[in-house]
């Protein structure tokens, strides 16, 4: 996956496809096609309550401070 700019996809990819087993039939999961580029990578829906997932790859210390930024715009 280094070899491609959204170096982030795959691994979002793979824990929509394990949430989607744990949500299957009671919600929703929106994923955002342009992962890394300033918006937030997943939205679930589930049981009335609205999730949001920012996904980052550990990199260096402001990887959760980034992170956070991102969903509370």
């Amino acid at each position: 996956m280094e070899r491609f700019d959204y170096k982030e996809a795959g691994h979002g990819l793979l824990l929509m496809a394990f949430l989607q087993r744990v949500i299957n039939g009671g919600g929703r999961i929106d994923r955002e096609m342009a992962v890394g580029r300033g918006r937030t990578d997943l939205t679930i829906e589930f049981a009335g309550e609205t999730f949001v997932l920012e996904l980052k790859l550990k990199r260096d210390s402001d990887s959760k401070e980034d992170g956070l930024d991102q969903i509370s715009r």
